[in-house]
């Protein structure tokens, strides 16, 4: 999932995913979901009347619409160390850790927050 930090007194609509971390509320707008083989399956981004999706039986596979997304058919994860992992060859810093999430950011983009969840 990305998200977007909002102002602390938004408090969203209905279909808003709304996510509290270290007292900063933040905007779900992106979420991708992979299978235990790291597949892609899923994928969904926030439009104002809801969380339009698309999954396996859509196009998420076309390449141009992987490439206007930026999505890849697979994800690579790797543990560089207890504070950053490897997303896709991009790095980023763990900020955060609870059973089956892994809370991340890049040093270049302050205001995202990146959850990866895992299925237990």
């Amino acid at each position: 999932m990305t998200a977007h930090i909002v102002h602390p007194v938004y408090n969203g609509i209905g279909t808003d995913s709304l996510i509290n971390f270290k007292g900063k509320k933040y905007f779900v707008n992106w979420i991708e979901d992979y299978d235990e083989s790291s597949k892609l399956i899923k994928f969904s981004i926030w439009k104002p009347l809801g969380y339009l999706e698309f999954s396996e039986k859509n196009i998420i596979h076309a390449q141009k619409f992987q490439k206007y997304y930026g999505l890849r058919d697979t994800l690579a994860y790797r543990k560089l160390n207890d504070d950053s992992v490897k997303l896709n060859g991009v790095v980023y810093t763990v900020k955060g850790k609870e059973k089956d999430r892994l809370y991340l950011v890049r040093s270049s983009q302050k205001d995202e927050l990146y959850i990866l969840e895992f299925k237990p």
